[in-house]
C-alpha cells in the first residue's frame, strides 16, 4: 500500500503513514477545518496506534560477503558489549542476539508488531557491520590491519543504509539506532563532518517518528517497558551526541531545549533486567523505587548524567555561540557576568551537577585496575573516566571564550598604546579580574584533560585494553591551545600554574597525540599544527634560554627529571617541524597562512582548529602509517 501523505490524509480522513505532523502545520489546519465540518470523522494527524498483528511478519536476513570468520565475530561483538556499548547505550542485547544469530543460520526473525519498533533486513545487517567496526577498536589481533578492518565494515554498512535512508515507510527506531551507531564510529575515527550529517538525519528521522514527544514513549502507545526505555535511550543518544559535537564544530544545535525536555529520561533500572528483555511493569516499578531510595549505581546512571550535563550544554551553546559580541574588541567583560546564562549562572549549575555524581562514577574515587575484580566494576571504572572528561570538555569550552577575551584585551591595550592609567584601570576592574580567576580554572581543566587522557586511554592495564585509535583528539588540541595562550599571556594564571605544570601538560598532550598519530590522520595534522605553533609563535622563541635556566637549577624527583627530558624532545621536534615543514600534511601549511604568526597578539589560530577528516589525503596518510609500522 503507498503511503497516505499528510495533505490528502487531511482531506479524506484516512490515517496517514508518513510520519508526525505538528500542530502548526497546514495539514492539521485542514484537519481542523474537515472536523468541524464532520465531526464524526477520524483525525488523520494520530500517531499509529499499537495494534497487535495476529500474523506478525518475518523478516529474512542474509549477510554480505564481507561476514568475518564466526569466531572473529564473536569477539568483535562482545568487544562491542564491553566497551563501547556502556558509554552509548543504545540497544536491547537479547533483541540484538536473535538478529546475530538469524544472520548466521540464515533463519527469518519475527518482526515487531507495532510500526515504531519494526526492523528490516538492510538495518539488521548494516547494524552487525558497525559493530563490528566498533569492536575493532579494541581487537588487538589485527595489529596495524584493525583501522583498515573497520572501516571495510564501515563501507559495507553505509552501503545498505545509504541505498535505504530516505525510504519514509521503511523508517524505524531501529533506523535511528543504525545511524546512531555510524556517528559513534565517525566520531571515534575523527570524520567530524561526516558524522554531523549523518547525526543531523538521524534526529529528522527521530522527528519523523514522534519521538520527541513525550506520547511517543507513552505507556499508552508502547506497553512494553524495555520498548519505551529504548525510545527515551535513542532520543537522548541523538540529543548528547548532537550536543557534544556542537561544542567540537562551534555550532548551534537543532533541537531547542524546549524540545528535549518535553521527553522523560531513561529509568534508572537494572541493566540485566532491561538487556534480557524480560522488564515487565512490576519489576520496572520495583528498580526505580529501589535505586531512588538507595541512591545506588546502575549501568544507566552514567547515561542519564551525562544527558543531564547536555542540557547545561546546550545553554552553554547558545550563551556563547550565538552571542557574537562576545567576541568583539572592547574592554567590557559584562556580556560574560551579566545577564541569563552568565558564567556564574552555568558555574553554578556545572557544580550541583557534579555534587550528583555517586561515587561510584567519581574518577578521585577509582582504584587502581585489578585482574580479580568484578566486569561492572570495570564498567564504572570506564565511564567515571569519560564522565570526567565530557564535564572537563563543557568547563574548558565555557571558559575558553573568557580566557581569549583577557588575551585580546592585552592586544586592544597594545595597539591603542595604552598608558598606565589606563592598563592600572583594568588591573582593578573587578570584571577582568574575575576573568583572570576563569582562564586559571580553564588552564587547570586543560591539563586535568590532558592527564587523564594520557593515564586512563592510552594503556591497556588502565582501559583493559588498548584502543586502536583514540578518541577525542579534537579536545586534546583544544586543551594544549588553551596551554599555549596561557604561555602568550602569563597574567592569566595569576602565578597558581607555573611554567613547569604548562609545559609538561603540553608535552603529556603531544606525547597523546604522537602516540595515534600513525593511526589516526587528524592527530597527525593536530601533533603538526601544535608543533609548528610552539616553535613559531612569538611567546615561545625564548624556549632555549629558558630550558638552559630550567637545566641549571636542582630539581628533585623523577617528574622534574621527566619535565627535562620532554622539555629537550619538545626542542627537538621544534627545531626538525622547523626545518621540514614541507613533509607536514599540505592542508595543516595552508590552515598556518591564515594567522599572522609574527603577531605575539593575534589570537585567531585559538578558535580554529585543522581539518579534522582523516581521509582527505588518503594517501600521504596510508604511506606514513605503512612506513611507522614497518619500523616498530
Amino acid at each position: 500500500m503507498n503511503a497516505v501523505s499528510a495533505l490528502e490524509g487531511a482531506l479524506t480522513g484516512e490515517p496517514q503513514r508518513e510520519g508526525y505532523v505538528g500542530p502548526s502545520s497546514a495539514a492539521a489546519f485542514m484537519n481542523l477545518i474537515r472536523r468541524a465540518v464532520d465531526p464524526s470523522s477520524p483525525s488523520s494527524l494520530q500517531m499509529p496506534p499499537n495494534r497487535p498483528k495476529a500474523d506478525m511478519t518475518t523478516v529474512s536476513l542474509n549477510a554480505p560477503e564481507a561476514l568475518p570468520p564466526r569466531e572473529i565475530a564473536d569477539n568483535l561483538i562482545s568487544l562491542y558489549w564491553n566497551y563501547a556499548h556502556p558509554v552509548n547505550p543504545y540497544l536491547n542485547k537479547a533483541r540484538f542476539d536473535r538478529i546475530y544469530r538469524n544472520i548466521w543460520t540464515g533463519q527469518p526473525i519475527v518482526n515487531h508488531p507495532h510500526p515504531l519498533m519494526r526492523i528490516t533486513e538492510q538495518d539488521s545487517v548494516a547494524m552487525v557491520y558497525l559493530m563490528f567496526a566498533l569492536g575493532s577498536q579494541y581487537y588487538s589481533d589485527w595489529g596495524k590491519n584493525g583501522i583498515t578492518q573497520a572501516n571495510k565494515f564501515y563501507s559495507v554498512a553505509r552501503t545498505l543504509l545509504n541505498q535505504h535512508m530516505l525510504q519514509v515507510e521503511d523508517q524505524s527506531l531501529q533506523r535511528v539506532q543504525v545511524m546512531l551507531l555510524m556517528t559513534q564510529y565517525l566520531n571515534g575515527v575523527s570524520k567530524a563532518h561526516k558524522a554531523w550529517s549523518v547525526l543531523g538525519t538521524a534526529i529528522r528521522v527521530c522527528q519523523h517518528l514522534g519521538l520527541h514527544l513525550p506520547q511517543a514513549s507513552s505507556a499508552c502507545n508502547l506497553r512494553n517497558p524495555v520498548d519505551r526505555e529504548l525510545v527515551r535511550r535513542v532520543w537522548y543518544g541523538c540529543l548528547v551526541s548532537e550536543r557534544l559535537m556542537c561544542m567540537i564544530l562551534g555550532r548551534l544545535p537543532m533541537v531547542p531545549a524546549t524540545c528535549a525536555h518535553a521527553v522523560p529520561l531513561p529509568q534508572e533500572v537494572d541493566e540485566d533486567a532491561f538487556q534480557s528483555d524480560m522488564l515487565s511493569e512490576a519489576l520496572l516499578e520495583q528498580y526505580t523505587i529501589e535505586a531512588k531510595r538507595a541512591g545506588s549505581t546502575t549501568m544507566i546512571s552514567f547515561f542519564i548524567l551525562s544527558a543531564e550535563l547536555s542540557d547545561i550544554v546546550q545553554d552553554m551553546l547558545f550563551a556563547f555561540c550565538a552571542d557574537e559580541s562576545k567576541n568583539e574588541e572592547t574592554l567590557s567583560y559584562d556580556s560574560f557576568f551579566v545577564g541569563p546564562n552568565s558564567v556564574f549562572e552555568i558555574d553554578h549549575r556545572l557544580r550541583k551537577w557534579g555534587a550528583k555524581v555517586p561515587v561510584s562514577l567519581r574518577i578521585d574515587q577509582q582504584s587502581t585496575p585489578k585482574s580479580t575484580e568484578s566486569k561492572a566494576t570495570e564498567i564504572f571504572r570506564r565511564q567515571a573516566v569519560v564522565l570526567r572528561l565530557r564535564y572537563l570538555q563543557a568547563k574548558i569550552y565555557q571558559l575558553r571564550p573568557v580566557l581569549a577575551k583577557v588575551v585580546t584585551s592585552h592586544r586592544l591595550l597594545h595597539r591603542r598604546g595604552a598608558t598606565i592609567a589606563t592598563e592600572g584601570s583594568l588591573i582593578n576592574d573587578l570584571s577582568y579580574r574575575t576573568g583572570l580567576q576563569c582562564c586559571l580554572i580553564c588552564v587547570k581543566a586543560s591539563i586535568e584533560l590532558i592527564e587523564i587522557s594520557k593515564n586512563h586511554l592510552t594503556t591497556a592495564e588502565a582501559w583493559g585494553v588498548k584502543p586502536l585509535w583514540l578518541v577525542g583528539v579534537l579536545h586534546i588540541y583544544l586543551a594544549a591551545t588553551v596551554l599555549l595562550a596561557a604561555r602568550l599571556a602569563p597574567a592569566i594564571t595569576l602565578g597558581e600554574v607555573d611554567d613547569f605544570a604548562i609545559d609538561y601538560a603540553w608535552q603529556q598532550g603531544l606525547s597523546v597525540l604522537r602516540e595515534f598519530q600513525y593511526d589516526n590522520a587528524s592527530a597527525q595534522r593536530c601533533v603538526a599544527a601544535l608543533e609548528i605553533l610552539y616553535r613559531k609563535h612569538p611567546g615561545n622563541r625564548e624556549n632555549s634560554e629558558r630550558s638552559q635556566t630550567m637545566k641549571a637549577v636542582v630539581h628533585d624527583g623523577e617528574h622534574q627529571q621527566n619535565y627535562l627530558a620532554t622539555l629537550q624532545a619538545a626542542e627537538q621536534v621544534a627545531s626538525d617541524t622547523l626545518d621540514n615543514e614541507t613533509e607536514f600534511p599540505k592542508d595543516t601549511n595552508r590552515w598556518l597562512m591564515d594567522f599572522d604568526l609574527s603577531d605575539p597578539y593575534d589570537m585567531s589560530w585559538f578558535d580554529v582548529a585543522p581539518d579534522l577528516d582523516p581521509f582527505i589525503d588518503q594517501a600521504n596518510f596510508v604511506t606514513a602509517s605503512a612506513n611507522w609500522w614497518a619500523t616498530h
